[in-house]
Parts: structure tokens; sequence; C-alpha cells
């Protein structure tokens, strides 16, 4: 067998194979691996082999209790308006807030989105006047994706599907850093000369507040 991994444009080269008749099968996080069958190679030529993998379409629950809590998504929305996507919560949700202070909330009788979309790469905090849940679906954000950090306040996202230390995540920015916390109020911040992490493992699903 033979392997080979994509640079960052998706491009491959697998040399020196020994003449035979092959399966050759390609992969990569958030996709069906596809496989194809019966593939001659002969010594000295170049075959050039081209795949289309499509998207785990992934669905995301989220369980939200009362009072106050921050939630995030790595699901890229099919149709990302915020009310559309919270319509089943509506009746106990209190309003939805993003780091701009923008919310959706009701107003005499209607919801007002001053939102606007969900945004993947965003976190957001959810006031609830009971718990409730909602689902979302949708195709996966790549986990490295660059989230801008402005002065200040803000909430992020958690686009990795795996649990990973927090200040491991926050390595490269540590001196710009203030601190990090999360729904329970558990932070990541600097005492004396150390850093502290009583987050532990930043997890799917969850928002974090950065300053």
């Amino acid at each position: 067998s033979y392997n080979s991994t994509t640079n960052a444009n998706g491009n491959y080269q697998i040399e020196d194979i020994e003449s035979g008749i092959y399966s050759v099968t390609a992969s990569a996080e958030g996709y069906f691996p596809k496989t194809i069958n019966g593939l001659e190679i002969l010594a000295g030529e170049t075959t050039t082999l081209d795949f289309a993998l499509e998207p785990i379409i992934q669905t995301q629950t989220f369980n939200l209790t009362t009072g106050f809590q921050f939630a995030s998504t790595r699901i890229i929305i099919d149709d990302p308006n915020m009310q559309n996507v919270l319509e089943g919560i509506l009746d106990n949700l209190d309003f939805v807030r993003n780091s701009e202070g923008y919310m959706l909330r009701k107003i005499g009788p209607n919801w007002v989105n001053n939102i606007g979309d969900w945004v993947t790469t965003e976190g957001y905090l959810f006031k609830m006047n009971n718990t409730d849940s909602f689902e979302i679906s949708g195709e996966t954000i790549e986990e490295y994706t660059p989230i801008e950090l402005y002065i200040g306040f803000q909430i992020i996202s958690y686009l990795s599907s795996e649990p990973r230390d927090c200040e491991e995540v926050f390595t490269y920015v540590l001196d710009n850093l203030d601190f990090v916390r999360n729904t329970g109020g558990n932070m990541l911040r600097k005492i004396g000369s150390f850093w502290i992490n009583n987050i532990g493992d930043m997890q799917n699903g969850e928002g974090y507040i950065v300053k």
C-alpha cells in the first residue's frame, strides 16, 4: 500500500508505485471517504485522479437551561437567520446577544432580530426563561478557520470536534490575552507569572468570552 497527504490546495502525489491494479481511497475530516477500484497503474506513466468528496451533514443538539449560558457551533447552518434557527424555542427564550450587543428579543408582540445571521465563528449569550432544546444541521467548518480577535470583549466559537486544553488553544495569543471565560465562570487567566487554566478542555457547543 501507498499513501500521501495533500498540500493546502488539495493536491497530492504518490511516486514510485509498482505496476498493478489498485484501489485508491481519499478521505478528509468532515467528508465521506471515496474509493476508486480497479485502477491500473503502469510503470513510468503518470495517472491523475480527482476526488470530489461529499460533505458529511452533521446535526447538533443544544440543551439550554434556565438562565444565562454561552453557545456556539462548528456547523455551517443552511438557513442561518437567527430567528429561524431558534424558531422552536422562542416560547422559552428571553434573548440572544452577540459580542457587539445586538440581540434577538421580543418587543411587544413581535420578535426583533438585530443580530441577523448566526455566524459559525462567533459565540452567543442566551438567556432562557425555561429549559428547552433545539437542533441545527449542516456541513462542518474547517477547525483551523481563523477567528479574528479584537481589543476588548467578544464571544467566540470553538471549532474543533475534539476537546482541547484551553491554554494550548490560545498559545500564540497569550501575550495579548487578558482572560477566557466559559458559561460556568471558569477562566484561563494569568496570576503573577503563571497562566492558570480552570476551564480545562474547551468543548464543542460551548461559547467563550475572550478579553
